[in-house]
Order: structure tokens, then C-alpha cells, then sequence
């Protein structure tokens, strides 16, 4: 039974080995800027993205907090578009320039079932 599972094995290793020998890469992409991106005395959105309206304020609060330790002026999003606004991509793009907003910093809120 065991030369069995050893034989199963040496067969699924060489089927994995030889279906990634012709595994290649077509293209690559490097960010166009070489080193970390200074926002110093710039204005940062903070972005939170969730459904939950408290959730995304409470996020936006910390991270624009956040942002601010560290050098920029960390502006929550809500404080520039409403909860309806949000779904209108345009149109959030648009508020965001019109508030002179030189950056964003935006991540997916997250949940954990305790």
C-alpha cells in the first residue's frame, strides 16, 4: 500500500513539474515611479469601502488619522461625499479634485465574525 501512495505521489509531482514547464510570462508592469510616493503637507483621502455607513466613517476616521501622523493632511471621504455619491464614480472623482485632494488611500472595510 505504501509503494502505492509513493508511486500516486512521484506521478503527481511529475504531472505539476511538467505542467508548469510551459508556464511562461507574456508581460510584466512596474509602477512608472521607482521608490515610495511622498505626500508630505499634501491633502490625502481617506477611503473606507462599505455598504455599513458607521463602519466606513469609523475607518475613514482612523485612516485619516493615520495619514496625518505621517506627514499629510488626512481628509476623510464622507466629509466630501455623501453615502449616494460614493456609487457615482465620476462623480466622486470630480468632488475629490474640486476639494483640491492630491491623493487617495482606499481599502475594502473588513469584518471579522467574533
Amino acid at each position: 500500500m505504501l509503494r502505492f501512495v509513493q508511486k500516486c505521489g512521484l506521478a503527481a509531482a511529475a504531472a505539476a513539474i511538467a505542467g508548469c514547464a510551459s508556464t511562461s510570462y507574456v508581460s510584466s508592469w512596474k509602477a512608472p515611479i521607482d521608490g515610495p510616493i511622498q505626500f508630505d503637507d499634501k491633502r490625502v483621502a481617506a477611503v473606507v469601502v462599505s455598504a455599513d455607513e458607521s463602519i466606513r466613517r469609523a475607518g475613514e476616521d482612523a485612516l485619516a488619522r493615520e495619514i496625518s501622523r505621517r506627514g499629510a493632511q488626512g481628509i476623510p471621504s464622507y466629509t466630501l461625499i455623501s453615502g449616494e455619491g460614493v456609487k457615482d464614480k465620476e462623480a466622486a472623482k470630480n468632488k475629490l479634485q474640486e476639494a483640491n485632494i492630491d491623493g487617495a488611500v482606499s481599502f475594502p472595510a473588513a469584518l471579522s465574525a467574533a
